[in-house]
């Protein structure tokens, strides 16, 4: 049957415009007069039809007519013909028609597949968002670390100002041990010029207790000067020391009856030695605290080098999982990307197939 208006009558038109223009007259030449309108079949068999009448119709001068039996047998032969074509033709509509559908099907799978891809496409994107916030909360980690570390410096630059204002109250306290010890000797000297005094008036003990002082105070000044120069014989020399504080107890407790203002000497002596007791006690405080005051230091160090290394290998974990997301969403892409090309030919084909 004729479609969209076909008819004989069209295609014996269309036939006449390409004759006049000096070209042959086939059956696409007639269908893009025609506007791309009718199908072949319908085209051929009006073709064939006016070929028919041209010939049977033909002027006697030119040509003979053909004779009634050859007529009609021409006739059946152009039926059969026509037949065949149109078997021909619903042979290759139905085979076009079933292309299409499995075409059709195979268009469907392909978007389902596209549809799966898409949602695979998305399940990367939401898992490399995830990634990023992530690696975005690793970095604030960090931040905070470095923050924390930064906070820690501030606090190891305080314990070390703290050591140092304790480094000088220790040399503010040795010097006060010196002037004390200066104050001391000092003492001493004026104790026994006093006691020189008491001993005079007494000639002969005065001469056998000025000798033993004598001696003692040379071997408490080389004791001194040896405690100054060579620290490390401190021991032996705070025997001697001891030797000698004993040895003036004894001539001390000799001269009780000839000495009376010489116990107050002797608690003013004491008061001092306590006070110097004193001094050495907040010496060692302060020797403590610098020691404790290093060890913290020395745990803060250790604690931001561990915390700075657990961060850069969390940053590493992070970064090792964004690129390997950043690899399967490639790949997704390729794929999604090759779905849709064989999509774009799948439907040029069908477009091409639909157009002949």
């Amino acid at each position: 049957m004729a479609r969209g208006g076909i008819n004989k009558q069209r295609v014996m038109q269309a036939r006449e415009t390409l004759l006049s223009q000096g070209k042959h007259p086939s059956i696409d030449a007639v269908r893009v007069v025609l506007g791309n309108t009718g199908s072949k079949s319908t085209i051929h068999r009006y073709l064939r039809e006016i070929e028919q009448e041209l010939e049977v119709s033909q002027d006697p001068s030119g040509t003979t007519r053909l004779s009634q039996p050859l007529t009609e047998l021409v006739s059946r032969l152009a039926d059969t013909l026509q037949q065949e074509a149109r078997q021909t033709m619903e042979l290759a509509d139905q085979q076009h028609q079933q292309e299409q559908l499995a075409f059709s099907q195979r268009l469907g799978d392909l978007n389902k597949e596209n549809q799966q891809l898409q949602q695979q496409l998305q399940a990367c994107q939401e898992q490399l968002a995830h990634t990023q916030q992530e690696r975005d909360q690793a970095l604030e980690d960090k931040q905070a670390m470095q923050q924390e570390l930064n906070t820690s410096q501030q606090h190891q630059a305080r314990l070390a100002a703290v050591e140092i204002e304790q480094q000088k109250q220790i040399e503010s306290l040795e010097e006060k041990h010196r002037h004390s010890r200066e104050a001391l000797n000092h003492y001493r000297d004026s104790v026994q010029q006093q006691r020189e005094q008491d001993i005079r008036q007494h000639e002969q003990q005065r001469q056998q207790l000025q000798v033993e002082i004598r001696a003692l105070q040379q071997t408490i000044s080389v004791q001194q000067t040896s405690l100054s120069q060579l620290n490390n014989q401190n021991g032996q020399l705070q025997a001697d020391y001891s030797h000698a504080q004993q040895r003036i107890t004894d001539l001390q407790q000799q001269l009780e009856t000839l000495q009376q203002s010489s116990e107050q000497t002797t608690q003013q002596l004491t008061s001092t030695q306590q006070s110097y007791s004193q001094l050495q006690l907040e010496h060692d405080q302060l020797h403590n605290n610098n020691q404790q005051l290093k060890q913290e230091f020395e745990d803060q160090q250790l604690k931001a080098a561990n915390d700075s290394q657990t961060l850069s290998a969390r940053i590493d974990e992070k970064v090792s999982r964004l690129q390997q997301a950043q690899l399967e969403i490639t790949a997704l892409k390729a794929q999604v990307t090759s779905k849709d090309e064989m999509l774009e030919r799948l439907l040029d084909s069908n477009k091409k197939a639909r157009t002949e």
